[in-house]
């Protein structure tokens, strides 16, 4: 294995986080929706869940990605981009007057703490040899995404 053990170490934590996060929104919605500062009531406590759900989903992930983050660096990717959009779409809100500052904040623990170790994480993964190794290929070829620059 060819890779930091602090990388599969924050997988490991971003796994815990997302997991214990998840699990809260769906075991107790109105509470969780208090807590990210949402004055107005739930409406929609089964899409609220699923967004719960869906957070407890990235957490197996990153667990699963925590084992060789090399290898699976596509679901660090993923989550990468994830909460590069969910800071984008909060801030969003708050800009235009829908989120109040103090749900901003949770942005910073759930989104913006992750994006950049995800980041370092998908970039040595990419230039560890140059390659990419496609298993079901069975010979190396370059990065789908050489165009990219990254």
């Amino acid at each position: 294995m060819n890779h930091s053990r602090w990388k599969s170490r924050l997988l490991i934590a971003a796994a815990v986080h997302c997991g214990l996060w998840g699990l809260f929104i769906v075991g107790w919605p109105d509470l969780s929706f208090q807590v990210y500062g949402y004055t107005d009531g739930l409406t929609n406590t089964l899409v609220w869940q699923g967004c719960g759900f869906a957070i407890f989903m990235y957490g197996l992930g990153y667990a699963l990605a925590s084992t060789d983050p090399y290898h699976h660096y596509g679901l660090v990717l993923i989550g990468a981009v994830a909460k590069t959009c969910g800071t984008l779409g909060v801030l969003y809100g708050y800009l235009s007057g829908q989120f109040l500052l103090y749900s901003v904040a949770w942005v910073f623990v759930n989104d913006i703490l992750w994006i950049v170790p995800f980041a370092f994480i998908v970039k040595d993964a990419v230039h560890s040899d140059g390659t990419l190794r496609t298993e079901q290929a069975g010979h190396e070829s370059s990065v789908w995404f050489d165009w990219l620059g990254v």
